[in-house]
């Protein structure tokens, strides 16, 4: 089983259409059957859309991105991290 992992800064509505486009992407993938038996996560500092899955998506409120990222590995091993906005803070430690 795959553990696929989405790191985006923040899911606010205030910040744009990243946060939306991400909603939409996770969205999406739990719905795909390919995925259903995936463990899908997604960390985010700020979480404001409601239009998640939660039989399929574990959403992570990211107080401490780096002891976070670790707990999920632990969980089950990340097979994929899918960082969204380069440019951001959580960028850095997702990388580390």
């Amino acid at each position: 089983m795959k553990h696929l992992l989405h790191s985006v800064d923040s899911l606010a509505i205030a910040n744009g259409g990243l946060p939306l486009a991400v909603s939409e992407l996770i969205s999406s993938l739990a719905k795909t059957k390919d995925l259903t038996t995936a463990k899908l996560d997604l960390i985010s500092s700020k979480n404001d859309l409601p239009s998640l899955h939660p039989d399929h998506v574990n959403l992570i409120n990211a107080t401490n991105w780096h002891s976070q990222l670790k707990a999920s590995h632990r969980e089950q091993a990340i097979s994929l991290i899918h960082q969204h906005g380069i440019w951001v803070r959580s960028s850095n430690t997702t990388s580390a």
